[in-house]
């Protein structure tokens, strides 16, 4: 199993090559050395909250994406495309609209969509 610095690193790597950047135009953007860019996705290096705060906002990656490792990843890429849907509604909904979205659901897991008082 990797250890999470491995996996904050091999996922960085992964997001940047992703989007075609090398790791000078990723420090640059992060405002960070090269050296540490590399040492991060090589393993080498611990990466600080500030660094994967800063990294995330140039790769426009959200922060939790960094700490999944492989077989977590796989999982959410093999949730069915209602749950990712439903996922995406819940974290951009405003609570007081909850009590919709369970409406089609059998009447007893109902009260899980209604927002708490």
């Amino acid at each position: 199993m990797a250890s999470l610095d491995q996996t904050i690193g091999r996922n960085m790597r992964r997001f940047r090559e992703e989007r075609r950047l090398t790791q000078q135009e990723l420090a640059r953007a992060a405002q960070y050395a090269q050296s540490t860019i590399s040492g991060i996705e090589r393993g080498s290096t611990k990466a600080s909250r500030s660094l994967v705060e800063r990294v995330a906002k140039a790769l426009d990656v959200p922060e939790w994406r960094f700490f999944l490792d492989k077989a977590t990843a796989k999982e959410i890429r093999e949730l069915p495309d209602e749950l990712r849907e439903l996922s995406r509604l819940a974290k951009s909904a405003d609570p007081a609209s909850w009590s919709g979205i369970g409406a089609g659901l059998p009447s007893h897991s109902t009260n899980l969509w209604t927002p708490a008082s």
